[in-house]
């Protein structure tokens, strides 16, 4: 059975914080967030964008801390039931290794995020291919 929440967060807060364990995955599903990396800002994202995978997959601290810069609306999964997700449905777990891939390896605009100094409109925000 798949446990997925949904929570809104007002702007401005923090969803996830550096340094700290990750123990959940987060899918925009309304809204857009921000991220940073001691006190820099990195990229946005926005609808059908998911954040917060690398930690679990990797099991190391959180290495940004990701904040709403509009009202959000996320859906939280938790981490045993992210790895078994993956471990179950090995087109989910490839989509996802492509993304994690893509972040360490291209850089965080190649994995579908845009540069956090295009400031946020609806046009500069990172959505989900269809």
């Amino acid at each position: 059975m798949l446990s997925l929440r949904t929570q809104t967060y007002p702007p401005g807060v923090p969803v996830v914080t550096e340094g700290e364990t990750g123990n959940e995955i987060f899918f925009v599903v309304d809204g857009a967030v921000e991220s940073s990396n001691n006190r820099q800002s990195l990229w946005t994202m926005g609808k059908g964008t998911f954040f917060g995978g690398r930690s679990l997959i990797v099991e190391e601290p959180r290495l940004v801390t990701v904040r709403t810069i509009a009202e959000c609306r996320l859906a939280v999964l938790e981490k045993a039931t992210f790895l078994r997700i993956l471990r179950d449905q090995p087109q989910v777990n490839r989509r996802v290794a492509a993304q994690i891939e893509a972040l360490t390896r291209f850089g965080l605009a190649s994995a579908g995020r845009v540069p956090s100094r295009r400031l946020y409109s609806g046009s500069t925000v990172a959505t989900a291919a269809p």
